[in-house]
């Protein structure tokens, strides 16, 4: 599941997943993320997800949406990207997969005195 990273300045996180298929983000108690800053609009942001893409949209906000430092009207999120709107700012992750491994043992090897009969293996 798509989620938000919420990071402050005193590198506290809070994680957020999105809701289907859509989350609220901005300052009304309406919202499904509440901002509590008066940078924030009333309602400030849309999140939509359509299938596995996430896209966000601002709500014609008063002090604007960034993605990745860059202010935009709407964009798809990729993995890892920052967004900041309102005083706030976020970091998407989008779905992880989890991909089974064999567990990894390492054999302790005896470590010869002798330098000359040391080899990598």
């Amino acid at each position: 599941m798509p989620r938000l990273i919420q990071l402050n300045g005193s590198g506290a996180t809070r994680q957020l997943a999105l809701r289907v298929p859509m989350t609220m983000i901005g300052r009304a108690e309406t919202n499904d993320i509440v901002l509590d800053n008066v940078r924030a609009s009333r309602f400030h942001a849309a999140l939509v997800t359509h299938g596995a893409a996430v896209t966000i949209e601002d709500l014609s906000s008063r002090n604007g949406l960034f993605v990745n430092g860059v202010r935009i009207a709407n964009a798809q999120l990729a993995n890892g990207d920052t967004i900041v709107l309102g005083g706030a700012m976020f970091r998407f992750l989008a779905e992880a997969r989890v991909v089974p491994t064999e567990p990894l043992y390492l054999q302790p090897r005896p470590l010869s005195s002798d330098r000359s009969d040391a080899r990598i293996t």
